[in-house]
């Protein structure tokens, strides 16, 4: 079996039920790097802003390295 290219990025989700789910963005295609980065981040924003638009208390979206690049609360961000 081939192996799996790793996500870019990372969600966790807070929700108001007290549920917590990850969510990942899909893995690379063969473009530039820094196009998927993009891609990646704009995935995770759609899926707090449009997809779970206030289900959700806090979001964190990780770096698959595990820096943190963007947090929110309550629908704004934060950081």
């Amino acid at each position: 079996m081939g192996t799996r290219a790793k996500p870019l990025m990372k969600c966790i989700l807070w929700f108001y039920d007290g549920n917590v789910r990850t969510f990942y963005a899909p893995a690379p295609s063969k473009r530039g790097e820094e196009k998927e980065r993009e891609r990646a981040f704009r995935h995770m924003i759609k899926l707090i802003t449009i997809t779970f638009k206030g289900t959700w208390r806090s979001a964190v979206i990780y770096e698959n390295g595990g820096k943190e690049l963007a947090a929110y609360y309550q629908g704004k961000r934060i950081r």
